[in-house]
């Protein structure tokens, strides 16, 4: 397997790029990265259009992917797509309860009776900046094989369910009749927030936690 991995690798022409030495597939995924954060977030704001040119980068990051030698492919494409559907989401979720409304629901501020806001402000600047961000962030570094990249993708999951065990709190009580509808939305992108962390945590125990441990039980040996 290795071989041929070795071998697939040879046969790709090389790139040099800000001092990185890629391959034909690395940079395309590098592209179709690009491509798939810029349609993401003009998705939001523009056409539906925006969302089929962010699908076909996300296959054509699949496909090309397998011409690499990248570890856990399969895992960091799921990663890829759930991460970039939650930070797409979060971000035009955000803007949304900053304006007030969502799926044009006015939010009534008697919801926030009982928690520390005063207003929505916090709440979707939170969705956004922190929620979305950290979304973002991890589906930007996903391909990245350092440690760091992978502990971004569990935290992102971690604030995603943060998030919503906070919202089920805080407003659940709240909402009356819409109960079971915000409920079955909070439930979904609570699922999705820990399938992300722990599809991350596989790949930190797999490549990373023996270079943490193994030393230290070596010097017990």
């Amino acid at each position: 397997m290795k071989r041929e991995e070795t071998f697939m690798k040879q046969q790709q022409r090389e790139w040099e790029i800000f001092g990185h030495v890629l391959t034909t597939s690395e940079l395309g995924i590098l592209i179709l990265m690009l491509v798939a954060l810029l349609s993401g977030v003009a998705g939001i704001w523009i056409a539906w259009i925006n969302n089929i040119l962010l699908a076909l980068a996300l296959a054509g990051i699949g496909i090309l992917m397998w011409r690499t030698t990248i570890q856990h492919k399969v895992i960091r494409i799921v990663l890829l797509v759930l991460e970039t559907f939650i930070w797409t989401s979060a971000l035009a979720g955000g803007i949304a309860v900053l304006q007030g409304t969502v799926f044009g629901f006015v939010l009534p501020l008697a919801w926030l009776v009982g928690t520390p806001f005063s207003d929505y402000t916090i709440p979707g600047l939170a969705l956004v900046i922190v929620v979305g961000g950290s979304a973002l962030l991890a589906a930007a570094t996903v391909f990245i094989e350092r440690e760091w990249a992978v502990l971004v993708s569990v935290l992102a999951g971690l604030l995603m369910a943060g998030f919503e065990v906070v919202e089920i709190v805080s407003i659940d009580s709240k909402v009356g009749n819409d109960l079971p509808t915000f409920l079955g939305l909070q439930l979904v992108y609570l699922v999705l927030g820990l399938a992300i962390s722990g599809l991350a945590g596989f790949v930190w125990m797999r490549d990373y936690r023996p270079q943490h441990f193994h030393p230290r039980h070596a010097s017990h040996a």
